[in-house]
């Protein structure tokens, strides 16, 4: 049965690529595209910045399309093919910096509106080539305000890409290794964007865990080899990257069913503690398992700039992720300082201004809770060696939306580790001015990608106000305004669940 499913996606992927065309009067009108010179750039964007991590694409083919849409013809041309490379143009205009800052999301959204247009006369039926193209517009709709929108048609897609069975692994006849690359690629990009969207907005993933490796995970050789399946020695593999990446998102998946969802958090601590350790070790070994040019290292550049941006958005996704992961025991600790104080003295256990005090109560609380903040003063100081105004479309760091996520989780961390310290007898010196530092360092990232978006505003006045409520700027205040912080603090990061993310899970479509 799923045979004959998959073969039936693979018929109909035939028909549409190659039946369906437009008729030639209204080719004419929706083959709109730009100067050359201009298209041309915003391609070579697309393929370096956005494909080099997603490459779920056809490149072969959708880079011959893109030529011969110059050569002067009378033949139609396929909607399908059109719509693709109009949203790889939108894609495309994000990085190109000859585009000024103010013309940059105008220009994605024309060719947005061009996509779109020419998607409406497709007939709504599966292929592969629609699901590509569902992913790519659920790509770019991350970087508006339609989150809902990108939510609905990332879940088209991954619905698409069951109903042709790629998540079987079947050897398809007349299929050659690079197309069957290209089908594992899909279905991989499928879970990856669903996993994804499911940590970003605190709602469950489609795809069950059962089918996430149903089909291998594509190989770290890049296409011009595939033929002889040999990567040659003196070549990073660009392919390495996603199939890395794929592999870190499944240990996501087990951190948000494990720890983050309703059932899960009727655990107590020490089940907490041992599903915390076990999750650690599996990043731990997918650390290892990273090919050389893969593993980052502060202060050094790769020579290829492809490599060197895989390179570090690898590393501040593994960062995130294992925020995330000691982020409930940080709660936890937050919680427990209060456990054996009164009213009038909530933080006995803090009175001697750092951590050592808190070992007595429990080792591995107080050790993970500083991991967790470690963990964010890492990720604050990557950005904070990578990102400059001029620099901010073309620097090796993810795209703004999801670099806003990462910053504003470890800015949220550093807001819970300044105040466990704002009440510090003795001040703890050093650390009490490094996590003022890395503070400023968020905010002026932050502030920094506000060229790119409106959403920083609504950002800032977050953080802004969780500042207020620690009262950050001073250190001595009343016991009651301390105990009225520390009782907000708690609501804040969720005292009775581990809710993900620390808000109502539509609060973080200001991302978009």
């Amino acid at each position: 049965m799923h045979s004959l499913a998959h073969s039936d996606g693979e018929k109909l992927t035939t028909q549409l690529e190659d039946d369906f065309m437009l008729p030639s009067d209204e080719n004419a009108l929706l083959i709109a595209l730009p100067p050359r010179k201009l298209t041309d750039r915003l391609m070579r964007a697309y393929w370096q910045f956005e494909w080099s991590l997603f490459p779920v694409l056809d490149r072969r083919k959708i880079d011959a399309v893109y030529q011969s849409l110059w050569i002067p013809t009378h033949q139609p041309k396929s909607p399908m093919k059109l719509s693709i490379i109009y949203l790889c143009l939108a894609l495309g205009s994000q990085y190109d910096v000859s585009l000024p800052l103010e013309e940059y999301q105008s220009t994605g959204q024309r060719f947005l509106a061009q996509a779109q247009a020419t998607f409406a006369k497709l007939p709504y039926l599966p292929s592969l080539e629609m699901v590509h193209l569902l992913l790519l517009f659920g790509m770019y709709l991350q970087s508006t305000s339609h989150v809902f929108r990108c939510w609905m048609v990332v879940g088209e897609a991954i619905r698409m890409a069951q109903s042709l069975g790629l998540y079987l692994d079947q050897d398809v006849p007349g299929k050659s290794l690079y197309e069957r690359e290209i089908l594992r690629r899909t279905w991989h990009g499928c879970v990856w964007l669903d996993r994804v969207l499911s940590a970003t907005l605190g709602r469950p993933g489609i795809i069950p865990r059962l089918l996430f490796n149903s089909t291998p995970l594509p190989r770290m050789i890049d296409d011009q080899f595939l033929d002889t399946q040999v990567q040659e020695d003196s070549r990073p593999s660009i392919m390495a990257f996603p199939v890395k990446a794929f592999q870190l998102y499944q240990i996501l998946d087990d951190i948000l069913v494990k720890i983050y969802l309703p059932c899960s958090q009727k655990r107590g601590i020490k089940d907490m503690f041992d599903i915390v350790s076990e999750i650690d070790q599996q990043i731990h070994a997918w650390t290892t398992s990273l090919p050389a040019h893969l593993c980052y290292q502060h202060g050094t550049k790769q020579d290829d700039p492809i490599i060197d941006r895989q390179c570090t958005i690898l590393k501040i996704r593994s960062l995130h992720i294992r925020m995330l992961l000691f982020r409930p025991i940080l709660v936890e600790f937050l919680k427990s300082s209060s456990g054996t104080g009164s009213s009038a003295d909530p933080l006995p256990c803090l009175s001697g201004g750092s951590y050592t005090s808190m070992r007595a109560l429990n080792p591995m609380l107080s050790e993970y809770s500083r991991l967790c903040c470690q963990l964010a003063h890492e990720m604050v100081d990557i950005y904070s060696r990578n990102l400059d105004a001029v620099s901010l479309r073309t620097s090796p760091l993810p795209p703004y939306w999801y670099s806003l996520l990462y910053v504003f989780t470890a800015a949220i961390i550093l807001v819970v580790e300044r105040f466990l310290y704002r009440d510090s007898r003795t001040d703890p010196g050093r650390k009490h001015a490094a996590t003022s530092s890395s503070w400023s360092s968020c905010i002026r990232i932050i502030q920094t990608y506000s060229a790119m978006t409106d959403s920083v505003t609504q950002c800032l006045e977050v953080l802004e106000t969780l500042a207020k409520t620690v009262d950050m700027q001073e250190h001595r205040h009343a016991q009651a305004n301390f105990h009225r912080s520390f009782v907000d603090m708690k609501r804040f990061l969720g005292e009775s669940t581990r809710s993900l993310p620390p808000f109502c899970s539509d609060d973080f479509l200001w991302l978009g």
